[in-house]
């Protein structure tokens, strides 16, 4: 089986949908108060964002060596 490039874009969406299920999944058992979920969601996607722009950095140094 041929090796792949990670699509960035897709890894990044998915975190998302998971944050958001998982913030989901808390508030409806009970887990947490959806007050206590206000920073939740910001910094979930800074993560996210932050991790696209490290992982094509480092893409565009790979493809410059």
């Amino acid at each position: 089986m041929q090796r792949h490039e990670t699509d960035a874009v897709s890894v990044t969406f998915a975190l998302i949908f998971l944050g958001i299920v998982s913030a989901w999944l808390l508030v409806a058992a009970g887990g947490a108060d959806v007050a206590g979920l206000r920073y939740f969601f910001p910094v979930l996607l800074l993560g996210a964002g932050g991790a696209g722009l490290i992982s094509s950095l480092l893409r565009g140094r790979r493809d410059r060596a």
